[in-house]
C-alpha cells in the first residue's frame, strides 16, 4: 500500500510499535515502497537510526499516527456487538474520504485486515494513552461514538465498549456523559434533536450558572484549535461537537432567559 510506505518512510513514528505496531505488523511490512516497488522494512527500522521515543521525529506524523489508532479502535468498536454492521464500516469509510481522500482505499484495506484480528484493547489503550493528550485522546472518543451510533443504536455491548475504552484512555465521566448524550442512554434515533441539557451534561434543573460553567469548560474542551495540529479535516469534525454545544447553549439561555 503506498499509503502506508510513505507514512513509515517519512516516519510514522510511535505507531510502529507496541501493541499496535504488533496489530500492523503485516500490513506495514509489506507497505513500504521505494521507487515503486514494495519491500519489507526491516524489524529495527527505527532503533538503527538512535531514534527514541523523546525524538521529535517519533512522532513526526501525528495525523498518521492518529488515525491508525482511530482504525485500531473502530475495528474493536465495530465488533463489540459481535456483528461487522455495514452501516459502521461506512462510516469509517466516511471519514477516511473526507480526511485521506487519495488513501481512503488504502485505509480501508487496512480495516479490513484489522477486523480480522483480535484486539487486546487494554495494552493499546495505554499505547494510545503514553503518546496522545488528553484533547487528542477526546477526539478519539468522539469519533469513536460517532462510528458506533452510524447504525441509529448504540447497543448494550457498544456501550460497554465505548465505556471501557474511555476509562482506559482516561476519559473524564463528565465528557463521556457529553459525547454519549443522555448519560450513556442505550439507544439513539439519529434523526432525534438532542436534547441541550444532554449536550451540556447537566440536569434540567441545573442552576443557570451551574449551566453556564458547564458551557464554559465543554467549549474549552472541545475547542477545534486544540486538535488543529492533527490536520484540518480532523479540526472540522471537532468543530462540528464544538457548534452543538454552542447551539445548545444559545437554546437553554433562550428558553431560561439568560
Amino acid at each position: 500500500m503506498a499509503w502506508m510506505g510513505k507514512l513509515v518512510g517519512g516516519g510514522l513514528g510511535w505507531a510502529v510499535f507496541g501493541p499496535l505496531g504488533a496489530l500492523l505488523g503485516g500490513i506495514i511490512g509489506n507497505a513500504f515502497d521505494q521507487r515503486g516497488e514494495t519491500r519489507e522494512i526491516p524489524e529495527d527500522y527505527y532503533r538503527h537510526r538512535g531514534w527514541t521515543r523523546s525524538d521529535p521525529r517519533f512522532s513526526a506524523n501525528p495525523a498518521g499516527n492518529f488515525v491508525l489508532a482511530l482504525l485500531a479502535l473502530c475495528a474493536h468498536v465495530i465488533k463489540a456487538d459481535g456483528t461487522v454492521r455495514s452501516a459502521e464500516v461506512q462510516q469509517v469509510r466516511d471519514f477516511v474520504q473526507r480526511t485521506f481522500p487519495h488513501d481512503a482505499a488504502d485505509l480501508m484495506q487496512v480495516l479490513k485486515q484489522l477486523l480480522e484480528q483480535q484486539i487486546d484493547v487494554g495494552p493499546l489503550c495505554a499505547q494510545i494513552g503514553m503518546h496522545l493528550g488528553y484533547p487528542e485522546r477526546l477526539e478519539l472518543l468522539q469519533l469513536l461514538v460517532a462510528v458506533a451510533r452510524a447504525d441509529g443504536i448504540l447497543n448494550p455491548a457498544e456501550t460497554r465498549t465505548m465505556r471501557e475504552i474511555a476509562q482506559r484512555l482516561g476519559i473524564r465521566e463528565v465528557d463521556l456523559r457529553t459525547l454519549f448524550g443522555a448519560a450513556g442512554r442505550a439507544s439513539f434515533p439519529t434523526q432525534a434533536a438532542p436534547d441541550p441539557y444532554e449536550v451540556l451534561g447537566v440536569a434540567r434543573d441545573a442552576s443557570d450558572e451551574e449551566l453556564k460553567q458547564a458551557w464554559r469548560a465543554l467549549a474549552k474542551k472541545f475547542h477545534p484549535d486544540r486538535v488543529a495540529h492533527l490536520g484540518e479535516d480532523l479540526r472540522r469534525f471537532s468543530e462540528e461537537k464544538f457548534k452543538s454545544i454552542q447551539g445548545a447553549w444559545d437554546q437553554v439561555k433562550q428558553e431560561r432567559g439568560i
